[in-house]
C-alpha cells in the first residue's frame, strides 16, 4: 500500500463521515445533545449555523443529494439502529453526539425518516459540510492546489474524476475501501473548490497533507541490531524498535 494510500484510509476514518469533530468547542447549556462537524458545533432543533458569507452558496446540499444527518435521541441502543436500517437507511458514519451520515432511500422524505422511533432531528447534508475550513481561504483563488477527497461509501469515483479532468484538473491517485468508500488525490485550480463540494458522491474535501518520516533512525540510536545479534544476560532479548 502506497504511503498517500495508508494516508486515504486514516482520512477516511477520521473523516467519513464521522466528519472531524470540531476542536475546543464547549456545548452550552442544551435541552438535547449537539452535532459537532468540523466548521460547527449547534443544537440541530434550535437551528444550523449559517455559512461564512463567502461560502453563502454552499448553504444548502448538493442537487439530488440523498445524504443526510440523522440524531438520535440520546446514547444510541442498538435496537434504534436496526428500525433506521430496517426502514432501508444504511448508517454510514457515526458523527457526534448521537448522530450518523446517512442515505435515505429513494421516495423517502426527511420527515418520514425523523418520524422513525428515538429520532431527534435529520437534515440536509449540506455542502458547507463537506469543505475543510482550512480551505475557505483558497475559494477565490485560482492557482491549482492538492487535495484528498473523500467519497461517500458506495459512490463510484467515475464521475468524480471526469469532473475535475474537465475543470483543468488531475486525479494523481486513488484508494478504494468498501466499508469506507473511496478516496482521491487531486490537483484542481482553488476556485473549483465550491463546485467540487457540490457533487453528490463527495464527503469530505482537505488539503492533501505528504507523509513524512518520524522516530526513523529509532533502530540505529537505540542500537537495536546489535541487540539482535546479541546474546547476553538471561538468553532473552526483548526489541520492539
Amino acid at each position: 500500500m502506497s504511503k498517500w494510500r495508508l494516508t486515504v484510509v486514516v482520512m477516511l476514518l477520521l473523516a467519513l463521515l464521522g466528519i472531524m469533530p470540531s476542536a475546543a468547542q464547549p456545548q452550552p447549556a442544551s435541552s438535547g445533545p449537539w452535532v459537532y462537524l468540523a466548521r460547527f458545533a449547534f443544537d440541530p432543533l434550535a437551528g444550523e449555523p449559517a455559512a461564512p458569507s463567502p461560502l453563502a452558496g454552499l448553504e444548502g446540499p448538493a442537487p439530488a443529494s440523498p445524504y443526510y444527518l440523522l440524531q438520535f435521541e440520546g446514547p444510541v441502543q442498538e435496537e434504534w439502529k436496526q428500525a433506521v436500517e430496517a426502514a432501508g437507511i444504511p448508517l454510514l458514519s457515526y458523527v457526534p453526539d448521537f448522530a450518523f451520515v446517512v442515505r435515505l432511500p429513494a421516495g423517502m422524505s426527511a420527515d418520514a425518516a425523523r418520524a422513525l422511533p428515538h429520532v431527534r432531528w435529520v437534515g440536509p447534508y449540506r455542502m458547507l459540510y463537506k469543505l475543510s475550513p482550512e480551505l475557505d481561504a483558497w475559494t477565490a483563488e485560482s492557482t491549482p492546489i492538492e487535495l484528498s477527497v473523500s467519497l461517500f461509501p458506495g459512490e463510484d469515483t467515475a464521475e468524480v474524476e471526469a469532473q475535475v479532468r474537465a475543470w483543468g484538473g488531475e486525479v494523481k491517485d486513488r484508494a478504494q475501501s468498501d466499508l469506507l468508500g473511496a478516496g482521491l488525490r487531486v490537483s484542481l485550480p482553488a476556485h473549483r473548490l465550491t463546485e467540487l463540494v457540490g457533487l453528490r458522491g463527495v464527503a469530505w474535501v482537505e488539503p492533501y497533507l505528504p507523509m513524512e518520516l518520524h522516530n526513523d533512525r529509532a533502530r540505529s540510536i537505540m542500537q537495536v541490531n546489535q541487540a539482535q545479534s546479541t546474546l547476553a544476560g538471561l538468553g532473552t532479548n526483548l526489541y520492539g524498535a
